[in-house]
């Protein structure tokens, strides 16, 4: 009776938990030339630096609170630069040099696999 118990208790504790279901960025800051910021792509020029607003999104009834830890890393640091800010759902992507890289996300310590970053050459 008691495993029964216990089994019910984490079903319950599991259908009471956001289910990861992407992220969506939204630009924060206003760059000079166009860029493509989404939660299925980035694409800037070399040399820029934008602020992103960053929300998990969920497929379940349950949202994620604003004090789940959230977490983005470039895979190449020397294509594409992601540095957190004092807010915890904004971070600031920094084109270094051309190429490509992945953003690997982590939403309350679960790995979520990696949105594809493009940087391309300075536009002329």
């Amino acid at each position: 009776m008691k495993r029964l118990s216990a089994l019910f208790a984490l079903l319950a504790a599991t259908a009471c938990q956001p289910r990861y279901d992407g992220l969506e960025l939204t630009l924060y800051s206003n760059p000079p030339v166009p860029v493509r910021i989404s939660g299925e792509e980035i694409e800037l020029s070399v040399g820029l630096a934008v602020a992103v607003d960053v929300e998990p999104l969920s497929s379940a009834r349950f949202n994620y609170y604003t004090d789940d830890p959230l977490e983005l890393r470039s895979q190449d640091r020397g294509v594409l630069r992601v540095e957190a800010t004092e807010n915890p759902r904004r971070f600031v992507l920094i084109a270094v040099s051309p190429g490509t890289t992945c953003v690997e996300i982590e939403v309350v310590q679960e790995d979520h696999g990696c949105i594809p970053a493009t940087v391309l050459a300075a536009p002329n």
